[in-house]
């Protein structure tokens, strides 16, 4: 029997999480935007706000007196307030504005180092870093939606496309929860080779995993199945254990009843011994920050 090592492996997922963070973040540094240091971020929700700190390296850490670290901004705005469910780009600010907002200017004058006029303009009054340089053009970031083959994903109009489009515009409050569900369902189906990244993107924008269809007897209607008992069935598509393991840590639930009456707990043990509890211990692992139990 293979043995995985589950250490190695949360480790793996956590640091790489951190990575692609730190790329998103890097951007805005690189143009004055953002500073890392002492409670550089702030997570706001109904007049309550939380610090956290940004590292050099662009690590963050919860100003919680433990400096718990986070892999991501949307656990920052998820540990700081588990019932928040505005974008986690709206949420947290640094210096007054949200990340959503130095992120609209960065898109909209990079060649610039801004100012606090420039932020609340638009761009208008930024000053020009290197004003007799001229600006080398930037890198273009790789986008997992450019990249997706899978004819369920790929499509502009896809749900999965439009879902992840509406949680960039933070427009999401705009759609169904049915359309969110039906991409959601299009990426754990889906054999696509960027499934793992696919799914990581929508559940970066926070969207819902709780299916709340159970009829009278607690079971899902056809086509309703709560997610990780879908995700339970597609052992034989790419990224099996992460599709789980992402779920698991965004809250989906392991006692939701299939249409079959089947839990996703009930699937996984039957599938393989040990197989729940090493989702379930991934899972913790990523969402108290890595920190070993």
């Amino acid at each position: 029997m293979r043995v995985v090592n589950i250490g190695a492996v949360v480790a793996n997922s956590f640091e790489n999480q951190c990575e692609r963070t730190a790329k998103k973040l890097q951007r805005l540094v690189d143009k004055g935007l953002l500073r890392p240091g002492r409670a550089a971020l702030c997570v706001k929700y109904k007049g309550e706000e939380r610090t956290a700190s940004l590292s050099e390296d662009l690590r963050i850490t919860l100003d919680d007196g433990q400096s718990t670290p986070v892999q991501s901004i949307n656990q920052l705005r998820s540990t700081a307030f588990p019932s928040c469910t505005t974008s986690p780009w709206v949420a947290v600010y640094h210096a007054g504005f949200s990340l959503q907002q130095l992120q609209q200017v960065y898109e909209s004058s990079p060649g610039y180092l801004a100012t606090s006029a420039s932020i609340q303009h638009g761009g208008d009054d930024a000053v020009d870093e290197h004003p007799e340089d001229e600006e080398p053009p930037l890198e273009e970031e790789w986008d997992v939606l450019d990249h997706v083959t899978d004819p369920a994903l790929a499509p502009s109009d896809s749900a999965y496309k439009r879902t992840v489009a509406a949680a960039r515009a933070d427009t999401m409050n705009e759609f169904g929860i049915e359309e969110i569900h039906a991409a959601l369902r299009d990426v754990i189906t889906s054999a696509d080779p960027l499934k793992a990244d696919a799914l990581n993107e929508l559940l970066e924008a926070g969207v819902p995993v709780q299916v709340a269809h159970p009829g009278m007897d607690g079971r899902a209607p056809p086509g309703k199945e709560p997610l990780l008992v879908l995700a339970a069935r597609q052992h034989d598509k790419p990224a099996y254990f992460e599709t789980l393991v992402a779920l698991a840590c965004a809250g989906a639930s392991f006692k939701a009843k299939g249409s079959g009456g089947e839990t996703a707990a009930e699937l996984l043990r039957a599938r393989e011994n040990g197989l729940m509890e090493r989702v379930v211990a991934q899972a913790r692992y990523i969402n108290s920050g890595g920190a070993a139990e």
